[in-house]
């Protein structure tokens, strides 16, 4: 009887039980079939409609299930689903990020439904146009949880590949957007097949690439394709066909096709003006912005205006003021402003596209590696032209917007430099990112040695290995280092001028390509002019490059009869200071900072009509931007930096006297003995070189200069290492500063190079000079070079003794208060922009040293090591503060009859 009950209540209990399930079953077929009911209306933008259905399918949910439920996660992603589809991204969010609660909790992070909602929340931020961290973080987040659950074969992986190239291609970087796309079109092409919407998206995204870098009939040919797709598998009444050829239309507009671009542009605008909302579409808001760039080409300016008034206005409403549409609407706006004489409004639109523009650069310094940064920062190069061409012209029109090309150049020079000092020299209190940090740097000195290479010895597949994990090593550091907020300190000129003294006034050259506002083949330069008693800093136009570049002496001609004329030619001088001279009445102090070609000159050393260097009627200090009076005021005298070091905590390094060419018996004991220095760099060579530049001979005068130079900083009571002859090894250089305790003094007498950028260079050249990599162009010879540069390769199992600038951005020379780089043509290298000049100063700026004495040529080994001696002798005994021992020193050599070839060649930058 017992028996016969329990058997019952068990065939009870099934039956009970599988009611249960076909219930439950029914339930969940109920709810995806109103799933699939929203996303039909949402294809259809019948928005309302959709969200009407996903009440019901909410109410099911909640009722049946539960909110903590997978089910309810699902209504989640379709509720936020109705609305990015609708365009309302911030009422999208909320539902994502629910979506991932929900499946974090109930399903964990290892399954496809929870990366689809990561993949869709960094959709969100990408549309949104100022939070790309966040965007980048969910694509990678999602696209690591597909790979392990998916695997890359697989549709789901395939689009946050490609939504990642969408990233990357609106921020300026083509190059890593393209090599997305095609990964994503691949894996399409063979998961889907062609007759597909998400391959002919892909078609679409890669024209885009070829369209931004001018290969439109590239584009041309797949935005056709990606058209005929759409046409064939969804009809031509749809956003996706009236965006297909609208874009198409674009490779006609950039070929100047004006009939048949209006054509394309007339059948998608009747399109999408058929369609629900048709005015929150995005397809609709480009549309618009297009049709005003091809009335400005066509010179119907009133109309052009009207439609990208309109456009900024859609993007506004429906996009938000901050995204970065917004920022494009008012950069066009500003232009045909301007040509319309309309110049207040011009002004104004200049001014707000400024600000943002800084607040996106800003943000990618948070989650973007330099070279990703770089992209984005020359994506805006333009821009910045242009505002500088009409302040040029108009900036009366508009007083305060002087103000707002100050702020511009405080933040777009050496932005780059600033964000990579802070970068590598931050300080962590995590372990974890302090190891990061570490692998970063050990994979930079690794490619530091593949750069060195001749290129049919590297190994590129490892290169481009190396490069990847320096790439996203970096970009992990820069989202999760904490208050790495000084990165992007934003200074205004207030900040500035509150930290003048009454007597000083600073001076931002800048240099620019002409637009009137259409482009022209001119670049102009000018002088942004401070003082405390400003009410708005003042706008100085001052020469076409031509005009300059006419009076240097031309190409490898940096010779004593060359460079001399220069600094005796007062009609340089008359280009660059004589138009601001008027406006510096009772000021004794001028910073400046220079910008272009002026980074190949002296500016304190030009004379006036008198032939007196204008260091002699006023101090001058060269900064590499006057942010840097913002930024540290308190430490700043009116004089510069401290005249004297502190000889309690003061110490010095000198490297001078060097062996270049060096035999395998001297290799052990100079790499590892140090007390072998001063005996060893006793055997010097008699071969001397009259320049320090060229061919690595040995410098006799080099040995003169450290010795007297050791004796004046005995004098001083700061002790001093030096090395010599064949110990002045760039192991020795290396370690000193890798132990984290660099010198305060660093001096360092020997050759440096410099090349320009040929290319490729020739075959059989050295690698140093044939580089594609400014900062390998660019470097210090150490002991035991010659046999490098002549072979290609370091002697033994060492290192090869060409320590080159790329190499010393790695290093750590943050206790260095000045480097002394007493050889040729150190202050040399590529100029790039507003990042100013690529090479040794950069390095050693990024390295963290404070204030660098450096080179413009090749300078003559006796008067440098005289000249030397007197900086220090004015430094350090007669107690000048560093810029103003230099400048005596240059005074005195000028007084004794020297030629400025002689004494002008060297700068100090602070």
């Amino acid at each position: 009887m017992k028996k016969w009950t329990l058997t019952l209540a068990s065939a009870l209990f099934s039956i009970f039980s599988g009611l249960g399930q076909v219930k439950t079953g029914g339930l969940l077929k109920e709810l995806d079939s109103l799933f699939q009911m929203s996303v039909n209306l949402s294809d259809q933008r019948k928005f309302d409609q959709a969200l009407e259905i996903m009440t019901k399918a909410e109410i099911l949910a909640s009722t049946s299930f539960g909110e903590a439920s997978a089910s309810y996660a699902n209504v989640c992603y379709h509720f936020g689903h109705v609305h990015h589809a609708k365009g309302n991204y911030l009422s999208a969010e909320p539902w994502f990020l629910k979506c991932r609660s929900i499946r974090e909790a109930v399903t964990g992070t290892e399954n496809a439904e929870y990366a689809r909602c990561l993949y869709r929340l960094g959709v969100i931020y990408y549309l949104t146009g100022n939070n790309y961290e966040k965007a980048e973080k969910y694509y990678l987040e999602a696209r690591a949880i597909q790979e392990r659950t998916l695997g890359k074969e697989h549709s789901d992986y395939a689009a946050t590949i490609n939504s990642m190239g969408n990233l990357y291609y609106y921020t300026g970087n083509f190059q890593l957007a393209e090599v997305h796309y095609l990964e994503a079109k691949d894996i399409r092409e063979r998961v889907l097949g062609k007759e597909n919407i998400s391959y002919s998206g892909s078609l679409n995204n890669l024209a885009n690439v070829y369209h931004s870098i001018g290969n439109h009939e590239q584009a041309a040919e797949l935005y056709g394709e990606n058209v005929a797709i759409i046409e064939r598998t969804r009809g031509k009444n749809n956003a996706y066909y009236a965006g297909g050829i609208m874009n198409l239309a674009g490779t006609y507009l950039a070929r100047n096709d004006f009939r048949k671009t209006e054509e394309l542009y007339a059948e998608s605008k009747r399109i999408l003006e058929g369609l629900p909302n048709y005015t929150e579409i995005p397809s609709y808001m480009s549309l618009v912005e297009a049709l005003g760039i091809l009335y400005e080409k066509t010179g119907q300016y009133a109309e052009a205006i009207s439609f990208h008034e309109k456009a900024k206005t859609l993007r506004e409403n429906g996009l938000g003021k901050e995204h970065l549409s917004v920022e494009m609407s008012l950069a066009a706006l500003s232009g045909l402003y301007w040509k319309t004489g309309q110049f207040l409004n011009a002004a104004q639109c200049f001014m707000e596209a400024s600000v943002m523009r800084r607040r996106f650069l800003s943000d990618a310094t948070r989650h973007f590696s330099e070279k990703e940064v770089f992209a984005y920062v020359t994506s805006f190069e333009k821009e910045l032209d242009m505002q500088l061409s009409f302040a040029a012209g108009y900036v009366s029109h508009a007083p305060a917007f002087s103000g707002t090309c100050f702020d511009n150049i405080l933040f777009h020079k050496g932005f780059l430099l600033n964000n990579s000092y802070h970068f590598r020299n931050a300080d962590f209190a995590d372990p974890a990112l302090t190891d990061k940090l570490t692998q970063f740097k050990s994979i930079q000195a690794q490619l530091s040695t593949e750069y060195a290479k001749p290129p049919s010895e590297r190994n590129h597949g490892q290169i481009a290995q190396l490069e990847t994990q320096a790439n996203t090593l970096e970009k992990d550091l820069a989202r999760t280092i904490a208050n790495f907020g000084e990165t992007i300190r934003q200074v205004n000129w207030q900040q500035v001028q509150a930290a003048l003294s009454p007597d000083a006034a600073t001076v931002e050259f800048v240099h620019f390509k002409y637009f009137k506002p259409e482009p022209t083949d001119s670049v102009l330069y000018a002088a942004l002019l401070l003082t405390p008693g400003m009410e708005q800093p003042l706008f100085i136009p001052l020469f076409e490059e031509k005009s300059l570049e006419a009076l240097l002496p031309p190409p490898g001609k940096n010779r004593s009869e060359y460079v001399s004329n220069v600094y005796r030619n007062e009609a340089i001088a008359a280009l660059i200071w004589s138009p601001i001279e008027p406006y510096l009445q009772g000021v004794n102090m001028v910073y400046h900072s220079p910008s272009g070609l002026l980074n190949r000159l002296n500016l304190g050393a030009l004379p006036d009509a008198a032939g007196t260097p204008f260091f002699s009627r006023r101090e001058i200090v060269q900064l590499s931007s006057s942010r840097q009076l913002g930024t540290t005021p308190a430490s700043r005298s009116k004089s510069g930096i401290s005249a004297v070091p502190q000889t309690a905590t003061a110490t010095a390094t000198l490297f001078g006297g060097i062996q270049y060419d060096m035999d395998s018996t001297a290799i052990a004991p100079a790499a590892t003995d140090a007390l072998a220095i001063n005996t060893r760099g006793l055997a010097f060579s008699e071969t001397d070189s009259t320049l320090r530049g060229g061919s690595w001979k040995y410098l006799k005068n080099s040995e003169k200069e450290t010795t007297n130079i050791a004796g004046i900083l005995e004098q001083a009571g700061i002790p001093a290492t030096a090395f010599r002859g064949y110990a002045a090894t760039e192991e020795a250089f290396k370690r000193m500063s890798r132990q984290g305790s660099s010198p305060l003094i660093l001096h360092l007498s020997t050759h440096g190079y410099f090349f320009p950028d040929a290319g490729n260079g020739k075959a059989g050249e050295p690698v140093f000079k044939s580089s594609d990599h400014p900062m390998i162009r660019s470097g210090l010879i150490l002991a035991g070079a010659n046999h490098a540069w002549q072979t290609g390769r370091p002697l033994g199992n060492r290192e090869d003794g060409i320590l080159t600038a790329y190499e010393i951005s790695q290093l750590d020379m943050r206790n260095s208060e000045l480097v002394v780089l007493s050889a040729c043509e150190t202050g040399l290298g590529d100029i790039r922009g507003n990042e100013g000049v690529y090479g040794l100063q950069r390095a050693f700026k990024i390295a963290g040293a404070k204030n660098l004495i450096m080179s413009l040529w090749q300078v003559p080994d006796f008067q440098t090591q005289e000249l030397m001696t007197l900086f220090y002798q004015n430094w350090l005994l007669e107690k000048m503060t560093v810029h103003r021992a230099l400048q005596a020193a240059q005074d005195e050599m000028r007084q004794r009859g020297y030629e400025p070839f002689y004494w002008a060649g060297f700068g100090l930058v602070e």
